[in-house]
């Protein structure tokens, strides 16, 4: 396939998967759809809700995100050289944040994308969403033979660069608002520049982050299920609103009052209105005159229906009810662990699906052909009166004989800390073994000049 296919192609693709990855970014930042409302109801009501939203989706995206680390690498047999050099590149291109920007994005829309550029001095890697990047996959092997980032430039224009085994393209088009042309495949494309692949093998610089893919390496988003529920409790609330609102002051009938009319024309004189408030009283000549109340609404229906579709969006995504609820107050730690389990293992299935985007990310972008391995922290969430406890019954049990760089492991302390702890406890153990030898031979004593001789041995 030529290369303007190949662009074209995957431009498509790109515009089309848009639809979709763009409302998921709309709705976790509370831009929602009016839903399951009448015409009735959009006519009258439509532009008093436009912009509102009880939203939820940024809450279920946030409760997995923020459990979600990267604190260090392996590196083949774990040597201290190898793993600090891949920590340093992490650390240089700012990725503590970007690495976090990525998988957030993932969350959201399926999946976000990661350039690692080797053309220069030192590698440079860069997080690009969803809605900018996309990648080719071959049929058979599910490999990445194609990828393109697309973006707008300051003056209006487009610009692309198309990713293939052999070179890297760069291509710009003028804006749809100035050709009027929306197709992605009548788009006219110039070239506007070739670089060589730097990849010896042909890798494509351009890695996916994927979020819970199949068995076709397609990704899915976790609002992708969310979006239903969520426009169902938008709409509960909003019938609870226009409720409140039209039911908020307590209504009147009043019966056997006449109100004065124009002779001529019989519409009632606005002077003699009867308007309810709280500094009138109505009172009335007519002995048959009557106040009739009706009842205020119950918007505790209106409540309830929200939690239950609470409890179910809670449910659907594992997501802790008392992130949902706040109802768990003054609950055992076992407790807490037992209802957070659910998010924990989320969160792990998550490790399993990023670890292959950063393990090549980090491949790609130190050179090393040995296997890496990804330290995730902890997502479980432990007071350190427990971890302490649960430490100290781990060092303690002989059988196990586990060193002291796994108990700190797991305690959640990231390679690099471990590195550092082992370095100042080499330093103190040397230091009290001086201490102790000073002691030790300020203890001995000396030997007896007066006998001529060495002070006598333990034999004598």
């Amino acid at each position: 396939m030529a290369q303007i296919d190949t662009l074209r192609a995957l431009d498509a693709q790109l515009k089309a998967r848009r639809e979709f990855t763009d409302l998921f970014e709309q709705y976790y930042d509370g831009q929602h759809r009016l839903a399951y409302a009448t015409a009735k109801f959009k006519d009258a009501f439509g532009t008093l809700f436009k912009s509102f939203a009880d939203n939820w989706c940024a809450v279920i995206v946030d409760s997995a995100a923020e459990r979600l680390s990267v604190e260090g690498f392996t590196i083949g047999e774990e040597t201290d050289e190898a793993n600090g050099d891949a920590w340093n590149v992490w650390i240089d291109n700012g990725m503590e944040l970007q690495s976090s920007i990525a998988m957030l994005g993932a969350i959201k829309t399926g999946s976000s994308y990661v350039v690692v550029d080797t053309t220069g001095e030192k590698p440079e890697i860069r997080v690009w969403p969803s809605s900018m990047a996309i990648v080719k996959r071959d049929p058979k092997s599910r490999k990445v033979i194609a990828a393109l980032t697309r973006w707008a430039e300051d003056d209006g224009a487009i610009g692309a660069a198309l990713y293939e085994p052999d070179e890297i393209t760069l291509w710009t088009s003028i804006s749809d608002k100035q050709t009027g042309v929306s197709d992605p495949i009548k788009r006219k494309w110039d070239k506007v520049g070739t670089i060589d692949n730097p990849s010896t093998d042909g890798t494509i610089p351009v890695v996916e982050i994927l979020n819970r893919p199949d068995e076709l390496m397609r990704p899915k988003a976790d609002l992708g299920d969310v979006l239903p529920m969520q426009d169902a409790i938008n709409k509960l609330a909003n019938d609870m609103i226009v409720a409140s609102e039209f039911q908020a002051f307590r209504q009147r009938v009043l019966t056997g009052v006449e109100i004065p009319k124009n002779p001529e024309t019989g519409v009632p004189l606005p002077s003699q209105q009867i308007e309810a408030a709280i500094s009138r009283l109505w009172a009335f000549e007519n002995e048959n005159a009557k106040v009739h109340d009706l009842p205020a609404t119950d918007l505790s229906n209106y409540v309830s229906g929200i939690k239950e579709l609470l409890t179910h969006l809670a449910g659907q995504t594992r997501t802790p009810p008392h992130y949902l609820l706040g109802q768990m107050v003054n609950v055992s730690g076992d407790a807490l662990a037992a209802a957070e389990s659910g998010l924990v293992l989320r969160v792990k299935n998550k490790h399993t699906s990023f670890a292959e985007g950063w393990r090549e990310v980090m491949r790609i972008a130190t050179g090393v052909d040995e296997r890496i391995e990804i330290v995730w922290a902890n997502p479980e969430r432990h007071s350190l009166s427990q971890m302490a406890d649960g430490i100290s019954k781990l060092a303690a049990t002989k059988e196990l004989a586990l060193p002291r760089e796994e108990l700190w492991r797991m305690l959640g302390f990231s390679p690099l800390k471990i590195k550092e702890m082992l370095k100042r406890a080499a330093e103190v153990e040397a230091k009290q073994r001086a201490e102790a030898e000073k002691i030790a031979k300020k203890q001995t004593p000396p030997p007896d000049a007066d006998a001529g001789g060495t002070a006598p041995s333990e034999e004598e």
